[in-house]
């Protein structure tokens, strides 16, 4: 069957492309020339669109470089409407046709009578090119059966909808969503496009390199690609939103309430979520977006964080989630907005995995069988204060606190050539966090403009473990006490300060040139405080001496910088020098511990814009990573039964080179083509010395003269019309890392190969299907180990609305073959839906099923710096809901 399917694939693949190759050289010609006033200066930013007579093509636009230049794509022997427009001017009207070759043409606009009146242009569809923001007047692309704000975002030329409601622009994912220039809820698009009505929606601009403070634009990169939503006059207050309630089969049930009230001055949004089936309200996207906006550094922390580990826990087979979020908006004025938004979610679920491990140092197989129970409550709030005294001044304060308690109890099989052995292990952790920051932002003149930014965090941790079973399954370097009954503990009590403050100041020499001087200080105080130790059966509690750290740090890093950017035409050179000096100091029980040094990083970005959406970008930097504070904890810790870590108090920092190389170019529709390549070299980098004997052994960080090498690269081609696309991507990943085993220094290599291939239509009057395909390969080596795998997936989706019917299907298949090892899985899920919903009645009734096919496994594999695993999660049971929407 597999061999079949790839030769369908490849088949697919070479057919569409040879069919694409052929259809654009065969039809498409390029039309273009030059847009100068009469005194023959070039006009930049003059929009070109061209509207074709036949309903079967689909528009081209473009707009002008500095020197006045298009180039358009368009079909030979077609007619268009061309319609060429610029703020100030006459607009030229008229219809066209091209031939079979390309077509070249210049055009000249006349002054109108009042310069300040805008062109208004009563065509559709009707789109608006800038620079960095493109605007779509969705009255020309909708035809009034749009339900949702989704509805109307798939039918506009280069925006992309995928089923879990993010929106793309340009192969980008959006950041955030605005409703009139204000945040909507937590800014993330899914509660967006599946909750705003389609009617409230007049324009939707995408906005590019987005600056919530305006007169930061031009000073600094931002990167965010952000929606916002413009709304019709006669909408700019009111109410809208639905409640879901479904019923089904093995009692399975589902509230779904969710309000949204909008008015120039006061937003308030309501959400809530009460089921037992595979839904979750709260994802790892929606925990970042609460988090504001975070540095890099910080990344670390919140992926080690115990609420991301549980939110990164998506296969289970039983669920209970309770869910509700608040948000209100108040706008009394220009000046002032206020902003609280909070959150608190409870979940128990179950979850159960067959693991097969194999030990990457002796190549020693385990098989662990895990039944997992957790009970996670988590409360999140925020408040926010903005403050624009005048158009040059922001002010902005932000307080954040969280409050989560999660727990974790686990049933545990192990098989090995080490004994079969049953215990069980939990982990109790609380976590408290209050973080407030703020930023003040001043625009003096053309020339000057400052900022200031400041953090203050206070975060504790405290966390508890436990390991128990009837056996003395626990490795020999752990003191244990012989007893009736094993009962072995761990504590751990982290406690952080952190402050930033951050000073920058912009200097424009001139409208080219931009210097900026900056001046930072990060300061943290830390303290890690744990222990492990056993219960005995009489009471008797016992520490063990060796697995006692009481381990507190204080750390200084002063960051001098000074960056130049500079505008060569369509180039840009953006370079800077950064003075970091890093200071820490250990306090250990028994000994204490300095580092200071002084690095110079610098950076070199370049980025050539050969047109309007034709860039190449090459990039260098250095920079510094110090050592993970509880990687130095100068004693031992116990991991699992079989595994204990020891720290290392010597460890200090790596440093990192990186380059990297983009290419894009973008048509709405057309073909487009995106290419990245990266190599990044880590000097001292930090890796783990691992000593095991069968499954048993120690692991401890260290840090060796080799270098860690990256290599990666992708390129991805795209096919757009306005009904249809294909995409294929493929990418490369190489990682050359130094690794320790067994006290013999070796190196640990990993490749993938992937590659995607996807076609999707986006038809009116007829079903809509969605396939994608993706190969992976992935193999690990080092001189004891060898693994090389390969999956495959495949999903399929269809739509179709008839009249007041929603139909929708999905198929999931998924083959996992480890190579190395001979045995392969597969796995198949089919979900399904029908609905009914009467034109302009407030309710919707439908069946939803999920997993009819009821498999009960999926498999999947990791590699880890001891042991490569391959996990079979068990997943939700087949379900069936009986669904209830009412439309506000």
């Amino acid at each position: 069957m597999i061999k079949c399917l790839n030769s369908f694939i490849k088949f697919v693949f070479i057919f569409s492309i040879f069919s694409l190759t052929t259809f654009i050289y065969a039809q498409q010609v390029n039309f273009t020339g030059s847009i100068k006033n009469k005194s023959n200066n070039p006009l930049q930013g003059a929009n070109v669109l061209l509207l074709p007579k036949s309903k079967n093509i689909s528009p081209s636009f473009g707009s002008t470089n500095k020197d006045g230049l298009f180039s358009i794509k368009v079909f030979s022997d077609e007619v268009y409407e061309l319609a060429i427009t610029f703020i100030g001017y006459v607009t030229i009207k008229k219809n066209i046709k091209f031939s079979e070759e390309n077509f070249v043409n210049n055009y000249v606009l006349e002054e109108s009578v009042n310069e300040l009146e805008e062109v208004v242009l009563n065509y559709k569809p009707s789109i608006q090119i800038k620079k960095d923001t493109t605007v779509y007047n969705v009255d020309g692309f909708i035809n009034g059966k749009e339900r949702k704000l989704k509805n109307v975002l798939k039918k506009l030329p280069g925006l992309e909808v995928d089923r879990d409601g993010n929106v793309f622009f340009k192969e980008k994912k959006v950041n955030k969503v605005l409703v009139e220039d204000k945040v909507f809820f937590n800014g993330k698009t899914k509660l967006a496009v599946e909750n705003i009505p389609a009617d409230v929606v007049d324009e939707i601009q995408m906005i590019e390199d987005h600056h919530e403070i305006s007169f930061l634009k031009g000073l600094k990169d931002s990167g965010d690609l952000v929606m916002n939503i413009k709304l019709r006059e006669n909408k700019k207050k009111f109410i809208f939103g639905d409640i879901e309630l479904g019923l089904g089969i093995k009692d399975r049930y589902r509230l779904h309430p969710s309000v949204f009230k909008y008015s120039p001055k006061v937003l308030v949004n309501a959400i809530g979520d009460y089921n037992n089936t595979y839904n979750r309200s709260f994802t790892i996207s929606d925990y970042f977006g609460f988090e504001g906006d975070v540095s890099k550094e910080k990344i670390n922390d919140i992926f080690n964080s115990s609420v991301v580990k549980f939110l990164q826990k998506k296969d289970y087979y039983k669920n209970n989630h309770l869910f509700g979020g608040f948000n209100i908006q108040v706008n009394p004025n220009s000046k002032n907005e206020f902003r609280f938004f909070t959150l608190q979610l409870k979940d128990e679920s179950n979850s159960k995995t067959n693991d097969l491990n194999i030990y990457r140092t002796n190549q020693s197989i385990e098989q662990r069988e895990q039944e997992l129970y957790n009970d996670n409550s988590i409360k999140l709030v925020k408040l926010h204060y903005k403050y624009t005294p005048d158009k040059n001044t922001v002010l902005k304060l932000q307080s954040f606190l969280e409050y989560s308690n999660l727990k974790g109890n686990n049933t545990n099989y192990s098989k090995s050539a080490n004994g079969i052995f049953d215990y069980d292990n939990g982990n109790t952790s609380t976590n408290e966090i209050f973080n407030f920051n703020g930023s003040f932002n001043k625009w003096f003149s053309e020339k000057h403009t400052s900022t200031v930014d400041f953090n203050y965090s206070n975060k504790k941790l405290n966390s508890n473990e436990y390991w128990q079973s009837d056996d003395n399954l626990f490795f020999q370097e752990i003191p244990i006490v012989e007893d009736n009954f094993y009962n072995v503990f761990g504590t751990e009590v982290n406690k952080l300060i952190n402050l930033e403050l951050e000073l920058k100041h912009y200097f424009r020499l001139t409208r080219a040139d931009l210097v900026t001087f900056g001046l930072s200080n990060i300061v943290k105080s830390r303290s890690i405080i744990t222990s492990n130790g056993q219960k005995e059966t009489g009471g008797i509690k016992t520490i063990f001496d060796d697995y006692i750290n009481d381990f507190r740090t204080n750390f200084l890093e002063t960051k001098f910088s000074l960056g130049y950017k500079r505008y060569f035409g369509n180039v840009s050179l953006n370079t800077n020098l950064n003075y970091s000096n890093v200071l820490w100091k250990d306090v250990i029980t028994t000994d204490n511990h300095n580092f200071l040094t002084t690095k110079l990083l610098p950076s070199i970005f370049i980025e050539w814009e050969l047109s309007e959406n034709k860039k190449i970008k090459l990039g260098y930097s250095k920079s510094i990573s110090p050592s993970i504070p509880v990687d130095r904890l100068p004693n031992s810790r116990i991991l699992d039964f079989n595994q204990v870590y020891v720290g290392n108090k010597n460890l200090d920092l790596s440093s990192q080179d990186r380059l990297l190389f983009t290419y894009s170019s973008f048509k709405s529709y057309g073909l487009s083509s995106y290419f990245n390549a990266g190599y990044r070299k880590i000097e001292r980098a930090f890796t783990k010395e691992n000593i095991f004997d069968g499954i048993y052994g120690i692991t401890s960080p260290l840090q060796l003269e080799k270098e860690s090498k990256g290599y990666e690269a992708s390129l991805r081609f795209k096919y757009n019309r306005r009904y249809w696309y294909l995409a294929l991507t493929n990418s490369y990943y190489l990682r050359d890392t130094p690794v320790v085993f067994n006290s013999t220094e070796a190196n640990s290599t990993t490749k993938s190969i992937n590659s995607n291939l996807s076609f999707k239509t986006n038809l009116e009057e007829f079903p809509n299907f969605e396939v994608e395909i993706k190969n992976g390969y992935f193999f690990s080596k080092t001189p004891f180990f060898k693994n090389n795998s390969y999956s495959l997936d495949l999903d399929m989706a269809t739509e179709y609305d008839y009249n007041d019917w929603k139909f929708k299907a999905y198929y999931i298949f998924n083959f996992f073959k480890n190579k190395s090892r001979s045995n392969s899985t597969n796995f198949n899920q089919i979900n399904g839906s029908v609905f009914y919903r009467k034109e302009d009645s407030p309710w919707e009734y439908g069946i939803e099923l999920r997993n009819i096919t009821n498999d009960k496994v999926k498999t999947s594999n990791t590699n880890t710096i001891n042991r490569y695993y391959e996990r079979s999660v068990y997943v939700f049971p087949i379900t069936v809901m009986f669904n209830v929407y009412y439309k506000l």
